[in-house]
């Protein structure tokens, strides 16, 4: 019998904390329907990274000496994923809601 893996969970627990960058990572998954194959062929990295990705500090998060792009960058690097497509997702993570087709709200 397998164990779930605790960073697994511990991750899917933090998931709705803004301090982490699985608060983003999770808004992004639902806003566009993406499972975590999905999400990694976004960022270019294997499903496998995404794990200790989520448990990140969001960028901007703390640390007022830095800036949001010198923690995405440090965290691409780390990762091995696209800074670019790491700034795309936390940028429409913090953006408004965007209503669903139909909806009159």
């Amino acid at each position: 019998m397998n164990d779930p893996d605790p960073l697994d969970h511990l991750a899917a627990r933090v998931s709705g904390d803004l301090w982490f960058l699985a608060a983003a990572l999770a808004r992004y998954q639902q806003r566009h329907g993406l499972d975590d194959a999905a999400l990694a062929a976004a960022l270019g990295c294997a499903p496998t990274v995404l794990t200790s990705l989520r448990l990140c500090r969001r960028p901007g998060a703390a640390a007022p000496e830095r800036t949001t792009d010198q923690d995405i960058s440090d965290i691409a690097r780390r990762f091995g994923i696209d800074p670019a497509a790491l700034a795309r997702i936390v940028q429409e993570a913090d953006g408004p809601d965007e209503p669903l087709e139909g909806d009159p709200n």
